[in-house]
Formats: C-alpha cells, structure tokens, sequence
C-alpha cells in the first residue's frame, strides 16, 4: 500500500514540474531563477513558466515577530522581542535561503550582548535600544531583511524556581 502512494507521489511530483503556471498568494513574493541565475521577483499573481528552465522560489512577506532568548544583566533578566520583513527576496534566497526568524534572533541577540556587556544598560535604555536596533538593520541587511522594531521585556523569575534549578544537578535539570 505504500508503494502505491510512493509511487503516485512521484507522478504527482513529475506533472507539476510540468505545470507551466505558478499563483503568487498576496501575500508572498517569489524569486525567478532561470537555468539556475536569479533573474528578478514575482509579484503576486498567476505567472507562466517555462518548465525545467524556470522556477519559482516563493516565500512570505509579512511581519514575523521574533524573540531574540533571554539573558541576565545585574541581576534583571530580560529577553528582546522585536518584529522583522523580508524586503528583497533575491538577497534572501542567494545570501541565507533559510530560517530568517532564527538569523534575526541571533543578529539582534548578539548585538544586544555587545551593547550590555559594554556598560550601556545602566540608565541608558533608550539610547541603547537604538543602538541594537541599527546594529540589527546593519547586520540583516546583508540578508534582504529588515528589523521592523525591537523592545526589552522583563522576567521576572519566581524565587522558588530559581532555587530548584540552582541546587538540581544539571542532567537532571535537562530532563525537566
């Protein structure tokens, strides 16, 4: 029985590499790739193709939120969330052509550590908000992406689970 649904899998797959027309949903953008070049975007709408010799490379457009993880400085830990878009979808496919959430996240992680660790948090929240915001426009642009906006959130940790997880060892605490 699987063989069967194998195989018919297959032929589904071989017709549509066929199929001459490809629907760009409002909401997305695709990069047309001929014999193997980028060759521009596809803006939404029906597209004709030229099957084996063009494809259609889709992805979405809207903003997607992002969190950047949690970190601790002076004893207040927080974690940066923040929301981003992809903007050229030629730069995204031949620069990173996958997880953007994932690169934006450890872009915007690594430039908020950078500003922490340099003394910026003491009293200075606005200032170094900017400053990783830049830091992140900098270093996703390379990526067709762009950081719409980020913001610092504080945890607060409950002292009961702080206390089990300092006295648990840490292959028990990676169970939990």
């Amino acid at each position: 029985m699987s063989t069967l649904s194998e195989i018919l899998q297959r032929l589904f797959d071989h017709v549509a590499a066929l199929w001459p027309l490809v629907v760009i949903d409002p909401w997305e953008t695709a990069l047309l790739v001929r014999l193997g070049k980028p060759r521009g975007e596809l803006v939404p709408g029906v597209h004709w193709l030229w099957p084996f010799i063009e494809v259609a490379f889709t992805t979405e457009t809207n903003a997607e939120v992002f969190t950047a993880g949690k970190q601790t400085i002076d004893g207040v830990t927080f974690e940066v969330v923040g929301v981003f878009r992809l903007v050229d979808v030629t730069r995204f496919y031949v620069e990173l052509n996958d997880a953007p959430g994932e690169a934006v996240s450890m872009a915007v992680a690594a430039a908020a550590s950078k500003a922490m660790s340099s003394g910026a948090w003491k009293g200075a929240t606005d200032q170094m908000l900017k400053a990783v915001l830049h830091a992140a426009r900098l270093r996703t642009r390379r990526w067709g992406i762009r950081v719409e906006w980020i913001e610092f959130r504080t945890v607060t940790d409950s002292p009961t689970l702080r206390l089990l997880t300092d006295n648990t060892p840490t292959a028990v605490r990676e169970v939990v």
